[in-house]
């Protein structure tokens, strides 16, 4: 008896998640919390799909490499880009990682920063070496 119990739950568990499953993939969202939701849960779906079967509908990635310039330089890396022809004109995840790259400030256009602890012992800071105490500048450590 116990054991019917335990597959009566396990079914019925079976069937809310089916019927929530598909409730976010075949009912078209009419608020715009429901759409989010269930873009992500679509997306989350379809690499679950991927990891578990190998197959899904995830966007096909090809790869292009640039071909070597004339003398003797090396090749850039291969670099992995949205494949036009399967209708998804999202950029890859590593072409948004190396615009992002080139969009941070230099770490030469921030101030420097240094750091000393006075003769109280107590953390101070400074926006530049000029700034801090001529006491403490040889301990003065930079951020």
């Amino acid at each position: 008896m116990k054991s019917c119990k335990w597959l009566f739950w396990s079914l019925l568990f079976m069937l809310i998640f089916l019927a929530i499953d598909q409730f976010l993939v075949r009912v078209p969202p009419l608020h715009p919390a429901h759409a989010a939701f269930s873009r992500f849960y679509q997306d989350f779906r379809s690499r679950l799909c991927t990891l578990t079967f190998g197959r899904g509908n995830l966007p096909h990635q090809k790869t292009v490499v640039t071909p070597a310039k004339p003398g003797g330089k090396k090749i850039p890396a291969a670099k992995s880009v949205p494949d036009k022809t399967s209708g998804n004109d999202q950029p890859s995840i590593e072409t948004v990682i190396e615009e992002k790259k080139h969009l941070q400030p230099s770490s030469s256009s921030q101030p420097e920063r240094y750091i000393y602890s006075d003769s109280a012992g107590v953390l101070q800071f400074a926006d530049s070496l000029e700034e801090v105490p001529p006491q403490f500048r040889d301990q003065a450590q930079k951020l």
